[in-house]
């Protein structure tokens, strides 16, 4: 039964099953009944709704476990000229550092109309290191270019102050595909060290 699965093996067939339903048009959220009652975490709180956001993919690389974890993002306001800060909870391989399910989750964007997004969605997120403190996340050029009329410093104090939240991330240095000789949208110079900024909100 259902219920007997080991928990990978019961999170990757889940994963499997929601990412194959929402590709049909009209779908907008999957929920699993188990015995006609809610499904529910190991923890024992209800699963809910479930997209293809709600699992972090990991292909390529050797599965050996997954987690579960609630992080803090940060999106703007209607007007894009503030931070909202947002929880959300993922799933994602142990192979997949924290701060770069941040990056990526970022990119995704808001799953509800309360923010909207700051980063391109075309955008790759290429590479994500943590030493001493500082958070190395390297983007494509897509990165640079903003289609959603965010203020720049919005834009990159989502980034700065979502992975500041870890508290062994300190400073972020952003790149673009390994350069930090941009300066993004013209104003802000990417070889700058950021550090988490409060007054945002």
């Amino acid at each position: 039964s259902y219920a007997s699965l080991d928990r990978i093996t019961e999170i990757l067939d889940r994963a499997a099953i929601v990412r194959t339903l929402m590709q049909i048009p009209g779908v907008d959220a999957v929920s699993f009944l188990v015995d006609g009652k809610p499904l529910k975490d190991a923890a024992g709180a209800v699963v809910g709704n479930m997209n293809a956001d709600t699992f972090i993919y990991n292909a390529g690389k050797e599965i050996n476990n997954y987690d579960k974890g609630r992080i803090l993002l940060y999106f703007t306001n209607q007007e894009g000229n503030k931070l909202v800060p947002i929880y959300r909870t993922v799933i994602y391989s142990s192979n997949v550092s924290m701060e770069q399910v941040i990056a990526e989750e970022l990119v995704k964007g808001p799953a509800s109309d309360i923010s909207r997004p700051t980063i391109n969605p075309d955008t790759k997120v290429l590479n994500v290191t943590l030493q001493d403190g500082i958070c190395y996340v390297d983007f494509n050029e897509k990165f640079l270019s903003e289609p959603y009329q965010v203020k720049p410093d919005i834009v990159i104090y989502s980034i700065v102050n979502s992975l500041a939240e870890l508290t062994e991330v300190n400073k972020v240095q952003i790149s673009v595909n390994g350069s930090t000789a941009d300066k993004f949208m013209d104003s802000i110079p990417l070889s700058t060290l950021f550090e988490r900024k409060l007054d945002m909100e």
